[in-house]
């Protein structure tokens, strides 16, 4: 999964008629555009398929504790929000998955 830009979040979003629904709220371990009864809807992921996601994309094998206190969240728009991504690891890194999901990573400044 490469990591990707707001622009592209939001074009994903408006082609899925999506844009704006997510504004104002935190989803801790990311999201994805789901079909339920033939509407669109972005649906929170669970830690269980932030850890998945992470590891499908990146090969990273996350701890229980990291899958349970994700650090990095994903804003529901095209951002991602740091919560406690902190030194050696400093920033958030927003990722998008092949199946239009959206996540954030906390990761080593330099990686």
């Amino acid at each position: 999964m490469p990591q990707t830009t707001s622009a592209k979040i939001l074009e994903i979003m408006r082609a899925n008629g999506l844009e704006g629904v997510g504004d104002g709220v935190l989803f801790p371990w990311g999201a994805k555009i789901v079909d339920i009864e033939g509407k669109k809807v972005l649906k929170a992921m669970s830690p269980k398929e932030y850890g998945e996601a992470v590891f499908a994309g990146t090969g990273i094998q996350l701890s229980d504790n990291q899958l349970y206190d994700a650090y990095c969240g994903y804003d529901g728009g095209a951002r991602c929000i740091n919560n406690g991504c902190t030194t050696p690891a400093n920033y958030c890194s927003l990722t998008s998955t092949p199946d239009n999901g959206f996540f954030c990573l906390c990761k080593k400044s330099g990686t």
